[in-house]
C-alpha cells in the first residue's frame, strides 16, 4: 500500500482505477458533476452580477470587495471547524502563488466583463483548454500528441472567429478575455495537486487572503466606494463566486478535470441567455460560430486528455 504522500500525488483516474470498489467510479462521477452543476450555477451568477457592478465600480475595486467579503464569509466557518488550525496547509507555496495568478485573472476578466457582451467574453475565456494542454506539455511534461494538438489549433482559431471584425485591431478588453483564459489554465493546472491535498474552504479562503491587499493596492488610483444598492450586489457576487469556488475544487476531488470539462460549456449557454435577459445583449454570429468551435475543440482535447489518463492509470 502507498505512503499517504505518495497516494496524494496520484492522479484521481489513478487513485479511482486501484482503490475505488465496482461502481464506485460511476459514483464518483455523478458527484463530481453534481459539485459542478452548482460550480456552474455560482460562476454564471458572478459573471452577471460583475458585469453590473463593473457599471459603477472600477475593475480592480471589485476585485478587492469581491475578495475582502470571501475572507469573511469563509473564515468563520473555517475557525468553528478547524480552531486554530483554520488557516493550515499541507502545501502552502502553490497555494499562495496560485492566489496571486487569481489576483490577474480577476483583474483581467472583470475588465472584459466591463465592456464586452458576457457571451462573447465568456467564449474567449473557454479558449482555457488550449492553454491547458500547451501548459501541460510545457511544464508537466505530458506526452501531447498530433490530434490534441490540432485540436487545440482549431480552438484558436473558433477565438479568432470570435473576435472577427477587430481581428485587426482587438480592443484592450478582447486581450484582457485573452488573458484570462490563459492563466485561467494556469491556475487550473496548479489546482490539480493543491486540491488533493488541502480542503476546498482553506483553499479558497487563503487565495482571498493573498488577492485582497494586491486589489487594495491596484484599486487606490480609481477608488470610488459601493453605494448601499452596490454593496448589496457585492454581497450577491461574493455568494456566487465563493460558492463556485468551493464546488469547483470539491468536483475535482471525485474526477479529474478532463472528464468533466465537456459539461462546462454549458456555461456558454448560460451566459448568452443571462445577456439577453439582464443586459438585452444579442451576441454577433460570428460569437455562435466561433463559440461551436471552441466548444467541439474543447470537447475533443478533454475526451483525448482523459484516454491519455485512463491509459496511464493502467499502467500503474
Amino acid at each position: 500500500m502507498p505512503e499517504p504522500a505518495a497516494e496524494a500525488t496520484k492522479t484521481p483516474a489513478a487513485r479511482t482505477a486501484k482503490s475505488l470498489p465496482d461502481g464506485a467510479p460511476e459514483q464518483s462521477m455523478k458527484r463530481a458533476l453534481l459539485w459542478l452543476g452548482i460550480a456552474m450555477v455560482g460562476v454564471v451568477g458572478i459573471n452577471t452580477w460583475i458585469k453590473e457592478i463593473t457599471q459603477h465600480l472600477h475593475p480592480f475595486e471589485v476585485v478587492f470587495w469581491r475578495n475582502l467579503f470571501a475572507v469573511a464569509l469563509i473564515l468563520p466557518f473555517l475557525i468553528l471547524r478547524y480552531g486554530r488550525h483554520a488557516l493550515t496547509l499541507n502545501k502552502p507555496k502553490p497555494v499562495i502563488i496560485r492566489g496571486g495568478v487569481e489576483f490577474l485573472i480577476m483583474a483581467t476578466l472583470f475588465s472584459a466583463f466591463s465592456q464586452l457582451p458576457l457571451a462573447q467574453a465568456v467564449a474567449i475565456v473557454f479558449t482555457m483548454p488550449i492553454w491547458i494542454t500547451i501548459g501541460a506539455a510545457l511544464f508537466l511534461g505530458e506526452v501531447v500528441r498530433a490530434r490534441r494538438w490540432i485540436a487545440t489549433g482549431v480552438g484558436f482559431i473558433g477565438m479568432l472567429v470570435i473576435i472577427g471584425p477587430n481581428l485587426g485591431s482587438p480592443s484592450i478588453y478582447h486581450l484582457a478575455a485573452f488573458a484570462a483564459a490563459i492563466l485561467i489554465g494556469v491556475s487550473t493546472l496548479m489546482l490539480r495537486n493543491a486540491s488533493l491535498v488541502d480542503s476546498p474552504g482553506r483553499i479558497v479562503c487563503w487565495m482571498s487572503i493573498v488577492i485582497t491587499p494586491l486589489a487594495a493596492i491596484a484599486a487606490i488610483p480609481v477608488w470610488q466606494g459601493p453605494t448601499p444598492m452596490v454593496f448589496g450586489m457585492l454581497i450577491c457576487a461574493v455568494l456566487c463566486g465563493t460558492t463556485a469556488h468551493v464546488c469547483l475544487t470539491q468536483s475535482m476531488r471525485y474526477a479529474e478535470a478532463s472528464q468533466t470539462a465537456p459539461y462546462r460549456y454549458v456555461e456558454l449557454i448560460m451566459a448568452a441567455i443571462m445577456g439577453f435577459i439582464i443586459f438585452g445583449e444579442v451576441p454577433a454570429l460570428t460569437t455562435y460560430i466561433g463559440a461551436a468551435i471552441i466548444t467541439a475543440s474543447g470537447i475533443y482535447i478533454a475526451h483525448r486528455e482523459h484516454v491519455a489518463r485512463m491509459r496511464d492509470a493502467e499502467k500503474q
